[in-house]
């Protein structure tokens, strides 16, 4: 959102008509291009001029934010592990178009700015003025949380964390799962959960052993039975390195209609029935509310 002049975005002044912003789209996939799209104009443009912005200043300005998110985010996580770190983040910019000249010292340009080196004037050009996070904090009971593999910027907007536990004859699966607000940024957890942690414990003729996994040591999860009423099921498939470790040389586990299934390039290794039970460690008010309903 952009404004001619120095008018404010999110808090216009009143006037008998309405203020409105110039808005672009940005949107750029893994590795595609940077697409750009003029959703509305602004309303206070003098007659002659059809934008705020043109392409190449918007272009200019995404180059500018990400540098800086990127630097931002490398801050954040200097005091997080690995498996907590964050990979979003959100923040509010503002920024000016200044005129050649800008600013204008008596003394002449400054060492290291951008002015030309025969000390005339600066050119024109997009600078930043501010820049704040607009990320959430923790919600309330989520301290405990802090120390597990759960990365900050899906922690902040929890709407439920959650401990399933699965036992059966001679084994122990206990699953930390995270769902994120529906209504907050999409982060792509609301239906699936996020799963931060796997450990399963299997007695076996020699003696327990034990594997402790996190998010980084899966390859892939997906929960194959979906909609509303459907049983809780999970595929997770293990990264090469952890497939190694794992205590009855599985790759992949399963769990389906009470059928818990290790398996080791796509074969069937053993097959255990289970019970899953689950143990609520945060819930957000619209969490509880929703479940009452159910």
């Amino acid at each position: 959102n952009v404004q001619l002049g120095a008018l404010s975005v999110s808090n216009p002044p009143s006037r008998q008509r309405p203020i409105a912003p110039e808005i672009w789209r940005v949107h750029q996939a893994p590795g595609g291009p940077l697409e750009l799209r003029l959703k509305s104009a602004s309303s206070e443009l003098p007659p002659g001029r059809k934008r705020v912005l043109d392409e190449a200043q918007v272009r200019e300005l995404v180059r500018g934010a990400l540098t800086v998110a990127e630097r931002w985010l490398a801050l954040d996580n200097r005091e997080l592990s690995s498996t907590q770190a964050r990979t979003s983040t959100v923040l509010d910019f503002e920024f000016h178009l200044v005129d050649t000249g800008w600013p204008a010292r008596a003394n002449g340009p400054t060492p290291g700015s951008s002015a030309p080196a025969d000390g005339s004037s600066a050119p024109g050009r997009l600078i930043f003025k501010q820049v704040r996070s607009l990320e959430p904090g923790l919600p309330a009971g989520a301290e405990s949380l802090r120390r597990e593999p759960i990365p900050r910027d899906l922690l902040t907007r929890a709407r439920r964390v959650q401990q399933r536990r699965c036992t059966g004859p001679q084994l122990r699966l206990e699953l930390l799962e995270l769902l994120t607000d529906p209504l907050a940024r999409p982060l792509g957890h609301d239906v699936d959960a996020f799963v931060a942690r796997l450990d399963l414990r299997v007695r076996l003729p020699d003696g327990p052993r034990t594997l402790k996994l996190h998010h980084l040591d899966f390859a892939r999860i997906t929960h194959p039975l979906q909609g509303p009423t459907a049983p809780w099921s999970i595929e997770v498939e293990l990264i090469p390195t952890k497939a190694t470790e794992s205590p009855v040389g599985f790759d992949q586990l399963h769990y389906r209609t009470g059928l818990l299934t290790f398996l080791a390039n796509d074969r069937p290794l053993t097959e255990v029935p289970a019970v899953c039970t689950t143990k609520i460690l945060l819930d957000s008010p619209e969490a509880f509310l929703l479940e009452l309903l159910k």
